[in-house]
């Protein structure tokens, strides 16, 4: 009995930075094994938080359990598949997460500071 995917998976446009995004691997885009990916192409800032410590509770709680589910699954697909990208996922494990940066941000511009 094939299991049901989730929705999300297939949606890029659900994605909480799809519009200030310009990924070429998109963990979110059912095609994405069907991209041209060069080894300088921006990364996903989810697949860069996933390769960090603690990049899971990081991003289930600062977007969603789902999101890091998707991003982790794309992830290990990239790593082992060798994609050009795969060194500047690997190096991000070693530098800060950037979420805590951008909750910093947006707790800035709700508080209207």
């Amino acid at each position: 009995m094939p299991t049901q995917k989730s929705t999300t998976l297939n949606q890029p446009e659900l994605c909480s930075k799809f519009e200030s995004c310009s990924a070429t691997l998109c963990p979110m885009d059912l095609h994405r094994t069907k991209r041209h990916i060069h080894r300088d192409d921006p990364c996903c800032f989810f697949l860069l938080e996933v390769a960090k410590p603690g990049g899971k509770e990081l991003i289930s709680m600062g977007y969603s359990e789902e999101m890091y589910q998707i991003a982790s699954t794309v992830f290990l697909e990239v790593v082992d598949m060798a994609y050009p990208i795969k060194r500047s996922l690997l190096r991000a494990a070693n530098t800060p997460s950037r979420i805590h940066s951008v909750g910093k941000e947006a707790a800035q511009v709700e508080v209207g500071i």
